[in-house]
């Protein structure tokens, strides 16, 4: 789990910058509180996906 987060946290934080910029510089005419709510919504689903994706080559699943 902690080699997951390892993972997780970077990505989240690479796709908040880049939403946040191409938000900002290619949609001036929605509201920056907006933009930043987008931008959340993008960074909460990459983090989800790769915490799913990006398990230990060690890792059992529990069946």
């Amino acid at each position: 789990m902690k080699k997951r987060i390892i993972f997780m946290i970077p990505i989240m934080l690479v796709v908040f910058l880049v939403a946040n910029s191409y938000l900002g510089e290619s949609f001036k005419e929605i509201p920056s509180s907006t933009r930043t709510w987008i931008a959340l919504g993008g960074t909460l689903v990459s983090g989800v996906i790769s915490f799913f994706l990006f398990k230990p080559e060690g890792e059992q699943e529990d069946q």
